[in-house]
């Protein structure tokens, strides 16, 4: 489902709560065609406060609903509870015109507190109005009380792992790990923070990336100048200081081998990086740019950037080539397609990682001269050489590398 058509598509449905997905980059970009292709006049309210009771909330809407569309709130009786206020909000909006409440870092607010509040605000909302959520730390703990019939994710984008978290099934465990993203991890849309040592975490992230893992293989990964029996002390007590703070089995032990647990729903970055660049290379080239686009979209940082280790160096390196051979894979298919523009961007953004390679290098040259750009095609070829200086201790050139540099150099 592409996101241009989410906004009129998820708004006529008679579906109350829409959330969108925070890891979306464009999602500020969704408010105005939200808006502007609707009927609906917006109430805009930002939770500012961490930890924010329903309380909290109930004063930043009031607010919001005074000064935005000039409807004031009666006071709340002494003691009430959090549904009375959600119903008398929704009292209040139903004798007037179709509404969208926009509550943006939605997950700053306190689950236990703010749950019944929102969950009776979705539930009695006057027909035709709205609510848009900004979060998703606890949408699965909000499902609880709110039909999932009621609730629409946007966008949904399976290649860019934005996932629809309101048609999980109750008993599945989705575990998300974007390796490429600082290494955060997400478990049933709610954020794990707290890893209690670098330790934990490595090994967490060590047993995600390889899926299945014998013993020994953990033990000279992680402990190979410990005694056996030593080893094994510290691997338990790791591992069960993991599964503490997931709150469940990460992993089984079957025929000799560490797998992760069968009822864990993993969505893994890395893993779909590497799935979009293997369905590239089978597809059609009109097929093959979106698949490589997301799978560069998806690499936004190196793999656990900031975490050491020789398996996450090895990995790393072999993670950033792959990413070089993507970018120059695209742009071979933009050039294909008369894409000049985006065929640049791909092969300098490959040569930034590989800057030895003479291909790329020759074919950006090409096109530098082909747009009448001089002097950016020598600076390709020169960087080229110092590349290969540094890399071989010697500059050998491909005579087409070097007959291009000279046609470039006449062109100046």
């Amino acid at each position: 489902m592409s996101a241009d058509i989410l906004p009129t598509q998820v708004l006529r449905s008679s579906k109350p709560l829409v959330v969108i997905h925070p890891s979306y980059r464009n999602r500020y970009a969704l408010l105005p065609n939200l808006i502007i292709q609707n009927t609906f006049v917006p109430i805009y309210a930002t939770v500012q406060t961490p930890n924010a009771t329903w309380q909290v909330l109930w004063q930043l809407l009031a607010q919001a609903t005074s000064e935005q569309i000039g409807l004031g709130l009666r006071t709340l009786p002494d003691g009430a509870p959090p549904e009375v206020a959600a119903q008398q909000l929704c009292e209040a909006l139903g004798a007037h015109s179709a509404y969208l409440i926009v509550l943006d870092a939605a997950d700053r607010l306190q689950q236990d507190s703010c749950r019944p509040f929102l969950a009776m605000l979705v539930q009695q909302l006057p027909r035709h109005s709205k609510i848009i959520l900004i979060g998703r730390a606890w949408l699965a703990d909000l499902l609880k009380q709110v039909s999932a019939e009621a609730v629409a994710c946007l966008p949904v984008l399976e290649p860019s792992m934005l996932f629809d978290y309101s048609a999980l099934p109750a008993d599945v465990r989705l575990l998300e790990v974007y390796a490429h993203a600082g290494g955060r991890v997400l478990v049933n849309g709610a954020e794990v923070n707290n890893w209690e040592g670098q330790l934990p975490r490595i090994l967490f992230h060590f047993f995600v990336d390889h899926g299945i893992a014998t013993r020994d293989e953990i033990f000279q990964t992680f402990w190979s100048e410990l005694p056996l029996r030593e080893a094994t002390n510290v691997f338990h007590v790791t591992k069960r200081k993991v599964h503490q703070i997931l709150g469940f089995d990460l992993t089984v032990y079957q025929n000799g081998y560490y797998c992760l647990a069968p009822e864990i729903e993993l969505r893994y970055d890395t893993t779909r990086f590497l799935e979009l660049i293997q369905q590239s290379d089978a597809a059609e080239p009109e097929q093959a740019i979106p698949l490589l686009e997301s799978a560069v979209r998806l690499y936004r940082n190196d793999f656990l950037r900031g975490l050491n280790g020789g398996w996450i160096e090895a990995r790393r390196a072999a993670l950033r080539n792959q990413l070089a051979e993507a970018f120059g894979a695209l742009a071979r298919l933009y050039e294909g397609a008369e894409r000049d523009v985006q065929a640049i961007g791909a092969y300098e953004r490959g040569l930034a990682i590989q800057p030895y390679r003479e291909d790329w290098a020759r074919n950006l040259m090409s096109l530098y001269a082909k747009h009448k750009q001089a002097r950016r095609g020598i600076t390709v070829f020169e960087r080229l050489e110092r590349a290969l200086q540094k890399q071989m201790g010697k500059v050998k050139l491909d005579k087409r590398t070097q007959e291009l540099a000279a046609k470039l150099r006449r062109m100046l």
